[in-house]
């Protein structure tokens, strides 16, 4: 493509050119040249004749006019090809533009429609989806004793059951602090009814019962957290199994305030007790014996071992991490959303490597050097 800028210089140069040849011509033309003049002032007559030495001065003139006009044509052929041509590329160029924008908009479509058939896609898969939750929903609390009018669950039970973004923060707040509420007071009521059960053990089952670890244990004991669903964010996510349990004491929670809500105090009472709860025969000391923390104890007492001390603090906010020491030794190390879940997820980590005095030997073995005790915060230990 002929630039701008190349024809400027071409057209330049041009006229340079067409100036120096008429400079030249201008120089050997002279008119009065071809003429001799001769005057004589006795007779006033003067006389002009041809000058015939100057033939050859004419004859050059000739010729260099002839070439400046062989140039001079020569010169506008090629500047009219010139314009010819950028006129062509010009008028090429918005073409092509064109072109490529008419591409770019066809991409731009595609892409749309393979984006509005994908969304199209996982729209249809979670209504499907949902629609299967939803019957298995309705089949598990059936298992519990609840049951709601043709077969529909209430929003407020959807809700209660599904841990996400989209569900509103204030609903899922009312729907917890009614949960909570409910569950304390029938706390209340089952501890007033064992009159001869000792005050201290009254307090440990009060708060046994109340913890997150527990609810979200009997969640799953029940069946109820196989139709929960919950979805985590990216921070979430690098601790998905931690926050899985956390989640699971929060529906149930959610649950128990949504069935208050719509069936009444007598329904979620019956629902406590008979599926929260341990059987109402079961003396509160059990609820204590079996804690994992317990067990751990009786174990290390067992083998004449030095008693384990738990340290917990903050790891990463929300996540709490605690480990677990005997003697010069780190034994386990585990996570939590608060510091009471991190104890418990510490303890029934090592409650499973405890069931023989072969295994806990074998896990002193394997521990850990134990941890520089001025980085620790809340240390506890768990001798009674």
């Amino acid at each position: 493509m002929i630039s701008t800028k190349h024809l400027v210089s071409t057209t330049t140069s041009n006229v340079l050119l067409r100036r120096t040849l008429l400079s030249t011509a201008t120089v050997v033309y002279n008119p009065r040249s071809l003429y001799t003049t001769t005057s004589t002032t006795s007779s006033t007559t003067t006389t002009t004749t041809p000058n015939t030495t100057k033939g050859k001065g004419l004859r050059h003139l000739t010729f260099e006019r002839d070439i400046y006009y062989d140039l001079h044509v020569k010169l506008n052929d090629e500047l009219a090809v010139q314009r010819r041509t950028i006129g062509i590329h010009q008028h090429d160029q918005p073409l092509q533009q064109s072109e490529q924008h008419e591409q770019q908009q066809q991409q731009q479509q595609n892409l749309q429609q393979n984006q509005q058939q994908q969304q199209q896609q996982q729209t249809e898969i979670k209504a499907t989806n949902d629609k299967q939750l939803h019957k298995d929903r309705i089949k598990q609390l059936k298992s519990l004793g609840i049951s709601f009018d043709n077969n529909l669950l209430p929003i407020s039970v959807s809700e209660s059951l599904t841990n996400d973004q989209i569900t509103p923060f204030a609903s899922q707040n009312m729907l917890l602090y009614f949960g909570n509420l409910v569950y304390s007071t029938v706390i209340s009521e089952v501890v007033k009814e064992h009159l001869d059960t000792d005050i201290e053990i009254k307090k440990e089952f009060t708060a046994i019962a109340k913890s997150a670890s527990f609810l979200s244990r009997r969640a799953d004991v029940i069946g109820l957290a196989k139709v929960m669903r919950m979805e985590f964010n990216d921070r979430e996510s690098r601790h998905q199994q931690t926050f899985i349990g956390h989640y699971r004491y929060k529906c149930l929670g959610k649950f128990m305030g949504a069935l208050y809500l719509e069936q009444g105090f007598d329904v979620v009472n019956n629902f406590i007790r008979r599926h929260v709860l341990l059987p109402s025969n079961t003396p509160l000391e059990s609820y204590v014996l079996q804690e994992p923390e317990s067990q751990v104890i009786q174990k290390f007492f067992q083998y004449k071992m030095e008693p384990p001390i738990i340290t917990s603090r903050l790891y990463s906010a929300p996540v709490y991490r605690s480990s677990i020491e005997s003697g010069n030794q780190r034994l386990v190390e585990s996570y939590g959303c608060t510091e009471q879940e991190a104890r418990y997820n510490a303890f029934e980590s090592l409650q499973t490597h405890c069931s023989s005095l072969t295994s806990i030997l074998t896990l002193l073995m394997a521990s850990k050097p134990k941890i520089d005790k001025s980085t620790n915060i809340n240390k506890k230990s768990t001798r009674r």
